[in-house]
């Protein structure tokens, strides 16, 4: 049952999507999402499907940048 001490985080995954997770008073997740959003309003509609009703733009921690794209090595022929 939810409680005014459970905390909620929204963060940024290394593949730069959304994600969340509940944690309770004591510390401990007891709660997360199972996959990455494009969106944070993806990941907040999710949330709500767990009785989020906080902040409709809440703040996101650790949010990662996009990876630049990887350059291509070209061989170089002797």
């Amino acid at each position: 049952m939810a409680t005014k001490e459970h905390k909620w985080e929204f963060y940024q995954d290394k593949a730069a999507k959304f994600r969340w997770r509940r944690i309770a008073s004591n510390g401990n997740v007891i709660g997360a999402s199972s996959q990455g959003y494009v969106t944070l309003k993806d990941c907040i509609h999710n949330a709500s499907l767990f009785s989020y009703a906080g902040d409709p733009k809440p703040p996101v921690i650790n949010p990662q940048p996009p990876k630049p794209p990887k350059k291509k090595r070209r061989n170089k022929l002797l």
